[in-house]
Order: C-alpha cells, then sequence, then structure tokens
C-alpha cells in the first residue's frame, strides 16, 4: 500500500506563522544589563567597582571597547564603548583619604 505524507495547506502554515511573529513582536525587547564592574565618580574618572581605586586608561581597542587597568588589583577591565553611557555614578565620594593631612 502506498501512503502518501499529509501536508497543512499553505495558508494555514502562513497564519501560523503570522500569529507567532505578531506574538514576538508584540514582546518588550529585554532591558540591556547593568555595568557592574566600573562606577564612575562625580569628577568622570572610572573607578573599579572590586576595590574602588580609579583604573588607569590604556586604550581604545577597534573602536569598540575602551581598555582600562586596574593597578591595585592588577586586572585588566574592557568596557564596550555603548555602555559608557549606562556606567553609574558612584554612591560615595571618590575621595578615599584622610581629610586634613
Amino acid at each position: 500500500m502506498l501512503t502518501i505524507p499529509v501536508r497543512t495547506s499553505g495558508s494555514r502554515m502562513r497564519s501560523e506563522r503570522r500569529r507567532s511573529l505578531a506574538h514576538l513582536a508584540d514582546a518588550a525587547a529585554p532591558a540591556e544589563p547593568a555595568v557592574s564592574t566600573v562606577h564612575m565618580g562625580s569628577d568622570g574618572t572610572i573607578f573599579h567597582a572590586r576595590c574602588g581605586q580609579p583604573l588607569a586608561y590604556m586604550r581604545t581597542r577597534g573602536g569598540l571597547e575602551l581598555d582600562f587597568y586596574c593597578l591595585e588589583c592588577v586586572e585588566h577591565v574592557t568596557l564596550p564603548l555603548h555602555a559608557m553611557a549606562r556606567v553609574p555614578m558612584a554612591a560615595r565620594p571618590a575621595f578615599s583619604g584622610r581629610a586634613g593631612r
């Protein structure tokens, strides 16, 4: 006996596809992740979030990433250029020494 595979009609497949695409369009785009490796001081200095020390700017790589170096942690920190707008401001003052020295 010869069996023929059953296919759904083309119009039914197109309507199901339209429904699934409409569902995707209605879904909200995910928010960009928060920057957690660095924070910015009130004077614009970039600080390492792990130790709180200022980062040394090294270079811009390919016009897409900024390279920093932490002298305290001896660690390389890369930050995408488009993420600079999302760098959080420091919750505490950048000055960490004693006043009146």
